[in-house]
């Protein structure tokens, strides 16, 4: 857990400012099955199970739910930002849910 929070302390600041988009706090959590989530409030959370993944992955989860701070479906302007900030998401996306998400102890 200390390595995933030190790891998006360091990486989300970066993509708020490249993004241009602020969220209102982040927590970690077991997810059984989603990577990450953005409430109405501005809130991000990202599973634990992240940290066994590589750092591109991380970088997508961050990308992915900072951007539906501005766009909260997956339509095409979701897409188009995707496509703008990290052209090789579909990859990373693929990467990523190649994953088992399992449940912790």
């Amino acid at each position: 857990r200390e390595m995933l929070v030190a790891e998006i302390e360091k990486r989300l600041p970066a993509w708020e400012k490249k993004t241009h988009l602020k969220c209102n706090g982040w927590q970690t959590k077991i997810m059984q099955n989603k990577w990450g989530s953005c409430n109405p409030a501005g809130k991000l959370w990202f599973n634990l199970h992240l940290a066994h993944t590589p750092i591109r992955c991380l970088d997508y989860v961050i990308l992915h739910e900072l951007l539906h701070l501005k766009v909260r479906h997956h339509n095409k302007d979701y897409i188009a930002l995707l496509d703008k900030y990290m052209p090789f998401w579909q990859e990373v996306r693929k990467e990523l849910n190649d994953f088992v998400l399992m449940p912790m102890k």
